[in-house]
């Protein structure tokens, strides 16, 4: 996760921070570390939002169509184990 870093300052409204606190205090975990897993699901989102985008805009068959849905839908993994 995180490394040695530079610390700065953001500028958030107070809520925010105290849902980062409360989160961190939950968790027993900085609140930069909180963070840090905020943005890895969102980069995670993002990704899989533009790889539906990308399926959606190319050519695919039922078999396709099946698969993808599967591998969204988590279970396919499962099933290999």
């Amino acid at each position: 996760m995180l490394e040695c870093m530079s610390v700065t300052t953001i500028r958030v409204p107070t809520e925010l921070r105290e849902r980062v606190r409360w989160h961190a205090s939950r968790e027993h975990v900085s609140q930069a570390t909180v963070l840090e897993r905020a943005l890895d699901l969102l980069d995670r989102e993002s990704f899989f939002a533009q790889l539906r985008r990308d399926v959606a805009g190319s050519p695919e068959s039922a078999v396709d169509v099946h698969e993808r849905d599967l591998w969204l839908s988590g279970p396919m993994l499962a099933a290999e184990e």
